[in-house]
């Protein structure tokens, strides 16, 4: 079902007012939608990763939206787009291109050390 919020993750640039999304992810986080809360979270991060108010909120939220299940834990990646492929390189690599994807959760692992 479309969302007034769509627009949210479906722009791959860097473009948008840090501070109005940030106080977009406040209130959507206070209305209980926190995976779109989520989302503009880590879009004002993407344009002010330095401001520290940014990113505490962000990270606390992922935080809050990680699980854990048979003792592994599973971070939260945001729904959003982002350029995929190269300009040059291998063909099947070409061109580059815009992919959206969903919210979703990813095994989080640990390098062991050598």
């Amino acid at each position: 079902m479309p969302s007034q919020y769509d627009w949210l993750r479906c722009d791959s640039g860097l473009q948008g007012d840090a501070r109005a999304l940030f106080e977009l992810a406040r209130r959507l986080e206070e209305t209980g939608d926190l995976h779109t809360a989520a989302t503009a979270y880590d879009r004002a991060f993407g344009l002010d990763a330095a401001n520290p108010e940014i990113s505490e909120r962000r990270t606390r939220l992922l935080d809050r939206l990680a699980l854990t299940d048979h003792g592994i834990r599973f971070v939260y990646v945001p729904a959003g787009a982002f350029l995929m492929g190269p300009e040059t390189g291998d063909p099947d690599e070409r061109p580059v291109h815009q992919v959206e994807l969903g919210h979703y959760w990813l095994a989080e692992t640990r390098s062991r050390p050598d």
